[in-house]
């Protein structure tokens, strides 16, 4: 039987009319966009805090463009690519179009590929998270629901056991420096180590957990003196009295009516507090 052939082209099905016959066949798992293949990819930076979406056309240097287009969103002068799960190298672009349902993250110049920080008793759900704490007196446990904090050094959307964590976990710990407040920073060229400062350094600890044992607060102070030498050496050059400040600031978070206040719904604004340090 004759019939006309034609073709009708939508997204990604290209349907063949004969005779009184119709036959969708499907052409591509692309994308199409005014009439360009596209490619679209989710890319996140190194500390896993911020992801986005990519488009990048079919064309020349697919790769590249990838590269540039993630660095403008994540604000990074990103060099090259790897797979967010386990950190291998795609250096070919071959590869990386079979990746596209793949996370890839996104590497400066020098910078390595970090695995998650494995929390003792960590478990994952989807929207938030779950701590599951056990009481010293009974057998019985409760649920808590706790909002995702947000955190460098850990993926989002995981819950973290009560107990305290194991010491591998502090001394892979980095402290987000960019985030410290510019008064703080001031403070610390002149060699005031101001209470906004404990402040700053114990909230990063806490989103680990807050039962922060003296031994892990060593550890954090030990990072800190590397980091600010001038500051601690004439007076505090192997970090006792810092890690007693930060434990002693920590217990006093975790007190109950302390306690109460961090886990309710008003949390008070990180600015809040630190205009009530010097109170």
């Amino acid at each position: 039987m004759k019939g006309s052939l034609g073709a009708v082209i939508g997204d990604d099905l290209r349907r063949y009319q004969i005779g009184e016959f119709s036959v969708g066949i499907i052409v591509s798992h692309l994308t199409k966009r005014e009439g360009t293949m596209v490619h679209l990819f989710k890319v996140v930076d190194s500390r896993r805090e911020n992801r986005v979406m990519v488009i990048i056309k079919d064309e020349a240097d697919i790769y590249g463009q990838l590269i540039w287009k993630a660095s403008l969103k994540l604000q990074k002068n990103g060099d090259r690519l790897a797979l967010e799960k386990d950190g291998t190298i795609i250096d070919e672009e071959e590869i990386l179009l079979l990746l596209e349902n793949e996370i890839l993250m996104l590497l400066e110049e020098g910078e390595k590929w970090r695995a998650p920080v494995p929390i003792e008793g960590a478990f994952c759900q989807t929207e938030r998270s779950v701590i599951l704490e056990t009481s010293p007196s009974k057998n019985s446990s409760i649920l808590r629901q706790n909002p995702e904090q947000d955190n460098p050094n850990i993926p989002r959307a995981v819950g973290f056991s009560n107990s305290q964590v194991n010491l591998e976990v502090w001394k892979n710990f980095n402290i987000p420096w960019s985030q410290m407040s510019t008064f703080v920073e001031a403070r610390l060229k002149k060699k005031v180590i101001d209470k906004r400062f404990i402040q700053f350094i114990i909230d990063e600890m806490r989103t680990i957990t807050p039962k922060i044992s003296i031994k892990a607060c060593r550890i954090i102070a030990a990072k800190v003196i590397q980091k600010y030498p001038d500051v601690f050496k004439a007076k505090d050059k192997n970090g006792h009295q810092l890690a007693s400040k930060l434990l002693d600031r920590n217990n006093y978070l975790n007190r109950p009516h302390k306690t109460a206040l961090l886990h309710s719904p008003a949390q008070i604004d990180k600015k809040d507090r630190d205009s009530k340090l010097d109170s």
